[in-house]
């Protein structure tokens, strides 16, 4: 169990899911609604949900998610966590690197938005590095 919280939630990496974790203290209506999300990213070609895992235990997550519309799907939103007792070991970089090794070989991005608090110093390393 991760950090010792909550009911299982499924985990999904490039599209398919590998497991479940015990992540965040749920609600079964919040379960459903992760649940729901991970079903609807990993039906799109422009969306994805990676997870970062150590020793099977969830320590980190990407999510990029990209318009429906024909118009906007070549753009989207980044999204990444990192549970605080595993920041500075890699695991951003792990996740970034992961994302745009994808956006490379997808064909449909060619757009990455994301935002970013302004005293988040080492999240906004991070992104000038990717």
């Amino acid at each position: 169990m991760l950090g010792g919280h909550g009911q299982r939630a499924a985990v999904v990496e490039h599209g398919v899911e590998v497991g479940t974790a015990h992540l965040l203290a749920l609600t079964a209506r919040d379960e459903e609604q992760e649940r729901e999300f991970i079903r609807n990213t990993s039906n799109r070609e422009n969306c994805i949900f990676i997870v970062g895992l150590i020793d099977d235990k969830i320590i980190g997550s990407l999510t990029f998610i990209a318009s429906p519309r024909k118009r906007m799907m070549h753009r989207g939103e980044l999204g990444i966590a990192v549970l605080k007792q595993f920041w500075g070991i890699g695991v951003g970089n792990f996740l970034m690197d992961y994302l745009f090794r994808w956006v490379n070989s997808n064909g449909i991005i060619n757009k990455v938005d994301l935002s970013v608090r302004e005293d988040n110093i080492n999240a906004i390393n991070l992104y000038m590095k990717s």
